[in-house]
């Protein structure tokens, strides 16, 4: 899809939602863990878009500079992979966001 072709398929996404829901979508998730360069032409707050941070580090922050590819916050892997920061919980997570 080009790049005109998603901004256009994502405003009709939003405008849908409005018009149907009467919800302002402020923001969003990219498909494929990927975050393309027109998302600042949607004049959107925000997007989850996958991995943009190190793995002990994967969590969002207040006044992130990368509001249009926020890091996801994966389920822990069966494997032991996980997005979550050493294994945390969301709830550990999000407590020590704000202990901070």
């Amino acid at each position: 899809m080009s790049p005109e072709e998603g901004v256009s398929d994502i405003r009709q996404s939003i405008n849908e939602i409005r018009v149907a829901l009467g919800i302002t979508v402020r923001g969003g998730t990219w498909p494929f863990e990927s975050c393309p360069d027109y998302s600042d032409e949607l004049g959107l707050e925000y997007f989850f878009g996958g991995r943009s941070y190190p793995i002990d580090d994967a969590y969002v922050h207040r006044g992130d500079e990368l509001s249009m590819c926020l890091p996801r916050l994966f389920p822990p892997n069966p494997n032991g992979v996980s997005g979550r920061p050493n294994g945390l919980t969301l709830e550990q997570m999000l407590f020590n966001a704000l202990s901070e």
